[in-house]
């Protein structure tokens, strides 16, 4: 199936500018065009519309006309029980994809957002989207597979002490600029750092440090640290540092224009939630390799 992917703020406005419209695209990204019921596997179904009495916006969902089954677009997926009104939550995601830098509550209440009529009332409902959006980013993020190196790099947060520096590691795939991830460590420690790659990476996967001669590697912390300070490093809590992180990772991953990226960030909430599976990293010394089995 064909998916429609706006190419500006007009196109998105047309396509997603109500909520019954945010709400029947969104059933597509997850069902396509045609209906299969899961329960009777039948193919006809009707359309039916539930308008609440508290004044709220009309939801809309499918039902099986053999058994009544019903599928509503968010049942079952990461949005289920979303708080905020879906086209508010698409308005987050398209503004999210087309940030030119990092992503947080400034965004939601600048210039872009007031031209999009975004108000989500109480500050604890704008930090809650934002922590939204960011789960959204790291699970559309998949595992890495092949031949990778990393490297432990040392930041120290303007407004933290000396002795108070944050150990980022970088994994990257040498000669391929899209399969990169960043993450924050306790600590220096062996145990530390095969944790962590046993989280984001495959089974099967070769893991070495780097040594200082691939500058693959090298060029993704240059990247990394050019991009917190556009972002603001000075003005990032040291706590926020993995949310950035990984969504340093996700722009990393190149998904296109603003539009694709909207559009496959929406693919993600459409999704259930797996469990996260074992996979065993060998952590080895400079110039050795790990096998995960």
């Amino acid at each position: 199936m064909r998916i429609y992917i706006p190419r500006n703020e007009t196109e998105y406005l047309k396509q997603y500018g109500s909520e019954e419209a945010c709400q029947r695209r969104v059933f597509e990204l997850r069902r396509g065009t045609t209906f299969g019921c899961p329960n009777c596997r039948g193919k006809s179904w009707r359309e039916m519309k539930r308008q609440p009495a508290d004044g709220r916006p009309a939801t809309w969902h499918r039902v099986c006309r053999k058994c009544g089954w019903q599928e509503r677009p968010l049942a079952g997926t990461r949005l289920h029980g979303l708080k905020i009104r879906l086209q508010d939550f698409c308005k987050i995601c398209w503004l999210a994809a087309g940030a030119p830098t990092g992503f947080d509550v400034r965004l939601l209440r600048g210039p872009e957002a007031r031209r999009l009529v975004l108000d989500l009332g109480s500050n604890r409902t704008y930090y809650r989207s934002v922590q939204l959006v960011r789960k959204i980013m790291a699970a559309s993020l998949p595992k890495l597979e092949g031949k990778l190196e990393f490297k432990l790099l040392k930041l120290a947060h303007p407004r933290a002490r000396a002795d108070r520096q944050k150990v980022v590691v970088i994994l990257a795939e040498p000669g391929n600029k899209k399969r990169v991830r960043a993450g924050v460590l306790p600590d220096e420690q062996a145990a530390s750092i095969k944790r962590w790659l046993e989280a984001v990476t495959a089974a099967g996967v070769t893991v070495r440090r780097n040594s200082g001669k691939q500058v693959a590697v090298e060029n993704v912390g240059r990247r990394l640290k050019g991009w917190l300070e556009k972002v603001g490093w000075d003005a990032i809590d040291a706590r926020n540092l993995p949310d950035y992180l990984t969504e340093f990772s996700w722009r990393q991953t190149g998904h296109g224009t603003q539009g694709s990226r909207f559009v496959q960030m929406l693919r993600s909430a459409q999704k259930r939630l797996s469990l996260p599976t074992k996979a065993g990293v060998s952590f080895l010394r400079d110039g050795q390799t790990a096998q995960n089995p």
